[in-house]
């Protein structure tokens, strides 16, 4: 069973085992429809909204570098020729 509570206090031994797929003979089935789905709902929500910064957070490294607590502020776009 996933406890994503267990990577709270991720030490470094956790983070460079990680792995999101796998690797090898025994990766994941389903990476393809996942990265699939992906390459589409990004493209689909890029087209149909536009995004703003509203909250900046903190800059935090766990796995990768990222934002921590940044808020986006999402609009819809207009893409109808017609009206």
């Amino acid at each position: 069973m996933f406890r994503p509570e267990r990577w709270e206090d991720a030490d470094k031994s956790m983070r460079e085992a990680f792995m999101v797929f796998s690797l090898g003979n025994r990766n994941c089935i389903g990476q393809s429809l996942a990265m699939a789905q992906i390459y589409s709902t990004i493209s689909k929500l890029l087209a149909n909204y536009s995004f703003e910064v509203e909250d900046e957070g903190e800059l935090d490294y766990f796995l990768t570098l990222k934002y921590v607590g940044c808020r986006l502020k999402a609009s819809m776009v207009n893409n109808n020729p017609l009206q």
